[in-house]
């Protein structure tokens, strides 16, 4: 695992990349594995909630914001 500084091209700023072996990968998804499926539990009970009707205006926002927290785990862990 590894830290870089790479220049944002035309910008005149940098960015931070972490660089990732694929043994560090593993053990990182494996470590983030429950992290996914309490995401994918609260994103299905927000839409369990939204389906019936009976969702306040707080919880549809919610519901996206668990949305993208569960595709932001989902494409973490399909990397290879």
């Amino acid at each position: 695992m590894e830290f870089k500084n790479e220049w944002i091209e035309g910008t005149g700023f940098k960015k931070v990349v972490l660089s990732i072996n694929s043994k560090d990968l593993i053990l990182l998804q494996k470590a983030v594995k429950p992290a996914a499926d309490r995401a994918l539990k609260k994103y299905e009970k927000l839409r369990d909630i939204h389906e019936s009707g009976e969702a306040t205006e707080k919880q549809c926002d919610q519901m996206g914001e668990a949305l993208e927290e569960l595709e932001t785990f989902q494409y973490f862990l399909k990397l290879k």
